[in-house]
C-alpha cells in the first residue's frame, strides 16, 4: 500500500506542475 500512496502523491504532483505550467502559459490564474 505503501508504494500505491507514493504512486498517488506523485501524479498529484505531477498534475499540480501541469496545471501551474499551463496558467504561465495563459498568463493568467488557475480557475480551480
Amino acid at each position: 500500500m505503501v508504494g500505491a500512496h507514493r504512486r498517488h502523491a506523485s501524479q498529484a504532483i505531477a498534475l499540480n506542475i501541469a496545471e501551474e505550467r499551463q496558467s504561465d502559459e495563459r498568463g493568467s490564474t488557475p480557475v480551480v
